[in-house]
């Protein structure tokens, strides 16, 4: 069996799908603009409606919110696509504020602020003009600070927060980072299918579970490496749960979740003892990671047994109590120099 590298990803979907609750001051409807004598939000690109929807549903704000907001944005209403700046600062001069710019990227809308903060009467000035399509509060955030684990070669671990070390393309990485404020693993058992596990490692230890390791080929519940030449499961046990933020070594990109070692590639194996492994303890193993297969060739495929088909569907029906078990697989990045799976 070839050993590849473990690399975790993380597919992020997001559903944009607007609800207007309560005092909404944008419009709920948007299409296509055909010419420059149409503007409104209706007109902007769907996503940048939705959030300009968002942002005008005044409901959503706390009146210590509102309490410390002067600027406001606005946006034309068809018909006045060609009010022009003139006509805008006068109006402007007439309701005690000033025109502060353009509002960045968003046709014919403008920044204006406020003398004062009585959000009553601005919301009431902004409400009244017909030339106004919709309006929103420039409210100010105090955004917070990421956790980063204080592990002393967390810089160097790219895939998790690329900066552009070692000449690499900054932002190019698993983008797991913004997650660990609410979400690091704990609770979530992950099994590193391998070649030995060295539960020993002061960065792994404290993750370790024993009860529900084994070793496929020496028939016993201890996962350490048999020979110096296997630890590559050690390694793909770091990548995917080294204890984080411990002041010691790497984080994990699941840093507080259990870590199994279950030993199968360290010696030869059939397609029954592959089975065995993808099925172990499948009510209390969430994730099956196997960094390892046969060479990626598109030319000389080489499948998956039919025992391990059949485990593989019986985890998916029947893993965690029907939840189904979760299985990652390396690809492409095999030792042969022809390895390759794209």
């Amino acid at each position: 069996m070839v050993r590849h590298n473990l690399m975790f990803g993380l597919l992020l979907f997001s559903i944009l799908s607007p609800i207007v609750i309560g005092n909404s001051y944008a419009e709920t409807n948007h299409t296509i603009q055909l010419d420059d004598s149409e503007c409104g939000i209706e007109y902007f690109s769907p996503a940048v409606w939705a959030s300009y929807t968002r942002a005008a549903d005044l409901d959503t704000y706390s009146q210590e919110e509102l309490k410390l907001v002067n600027e406001w944005v606005f946006t034309l209403s068809s018909g006045y696509c060609n009010m022009g700046e003139e006509a805008i600062i006068s109006w402007v001069n007439e309701i005690d504020a000033e025109l502060v710019s353009t509002a960045g990227k968003l046709d014919q809308s403008w920044i204006i602020k406020f003398d004062h903060n009585d959000f009553n009467k601005v919301v009431e000035e902004l409400s009244i003009e017909d030339f106004i399509d919709a309006f929103y509060p420039l409210v100010p955030k105090q955004q917070e600070k990421k956790f980063i684990p204080n592990d002393p070669n967390f810089d160097e671990q790219w895939h998790l927060q690329n900066t552009g070390q070692d000449g690499g393309t900054s932002g190019e990485d698993a983008n797991v980072t913004g997650a660990w404020n609410t979400v690091t693993g704990t609770g979530v058992t992950i099994a590193i299918v391998d070649d030995g596990l060295d539960h020993a490692h002061p960065d792994l230890n404290g993750n370790y579970l024993p009860a529900h390791s084994w070793d496929y080929c020496d028939g016993d519940s201890d996962p350490t490496p048999g020979s110096s030449g296997d630890g590559h499961g050690t390694s793909a046990a770091g990548v995917a749960a080294a204890i984080g933020n411990n002041g010691i070594g790497v984080s994990g990109g699941a840093l507080d979740a259990n870590l199994v070692g279950l030993t199968l590639i360290a010696c030869g194996n059939s397609d029954s003892t592959e089975a065995s492994a993808l099925g172990h303890d499948k009510q209390d193993i969430d994730i099956y990671s196997n960094s390892w297969g046969p060479s990626d060739s598109v030319i000389y495929p080489d499948d998956a047994g039919p025992l391990m088909h059949a485990e593989f569907e019986d985890d998916a029906l029947n893993g965690r109590g029907g939840l189904g078990n979760i299985i990652t697989w390396a690809a492409g990045n095999g030792l042969a120099s022809n390895d390759d799976s794209n």
